[in-house]
């Protein structure tokens, strides 16, 4: 927000795909001419590429009996999101380095799990899974989840 002919420093927020619309509205009796600039940059495309995001924004989609395969470094973490149509009961399962783990988050970010793997009953939505390496542990692995309702 400011005053019509002052410059004030950018307000960035983070929007998601599709279209936007900026309401501007004046005080009462402003006057002048108003300047509006709008960058929108892909947040996930950002820095050195990785194999899949790292966050829930830039979370890599995980089809229901899909399996999904990566490498984490030391200082990585792969985050993953599916959706449940139904409540279901999911199966998680991760292979590979026996380090790894994958926590279970819903999709208001609080943590279901801190063990995804197994069994899990769960209500329709959508839910992010984390794969990161134990105090540091490195590695490659794959990642499925299947489920019936």
């Amino acid at each position: 927000s400011g005053q019509l002919g002052t410059a004030h420093r950018p307000l960035t927020v983070v929007v998601g795909p599709g279209e936007h619309c900026v309401r501007v509205t004046s005080s009462a009796g402003a006057t002048g001419t108003l300047r509006l600039r709008a960058t929108f940059f892909d947040v996930c495309r950002l820095g050195p590429q990785d194999d899949h995001g790292d966050s829930f924004l830039c979370s890599t989609e995980i089809g229901l009996g899909e399996t999904r395969t990566g490498a984490i470094s030391a200082a990585d973490q792969d985050v993953f999101s599916f959706a449940l149509a139904t409540a279901s009961i999911a199966s998680i399962t991760l292979t590979g380095a026996p380090d790894l783990v994958a926590s279970l988050y819903g999709e208001d970010g609080i943590l279901l799990t801190g063990d995804a793997r197994g069994s899990h009953a769960l209500l329709a939505g959508r839910y992010f899974l984390r794969v990161e390496g134990s105090g540091g542990a490195q590695g490659t692995y794959g990642v499925a989840v299947a489920s019936n309702p």
